[in-house]
């Protein structure tokens, strides 16, 4: 987990997302989905 943005390096998700994740439902899990490109280039930046 990067301390810095709480996001996990690997998967981009934060502890909620990643603890919350087999409970989703598949619209939920595509709403985390399209948000992980823009959070991995945020860590970039």
């Amino acid at each position: 987990m990067n301390e810095v943005s709480g996001l996990c390096e690997g998967c981009y998700r934060n502890i909620e997302e990643i603890a919350q994740w087999w409970d989703m439902t598949n619209a939920q899990r595509s709403d985390v989905m399209t948000k992980l490109s823009e959070r991995e280039q945020s860590l970039f930046d």
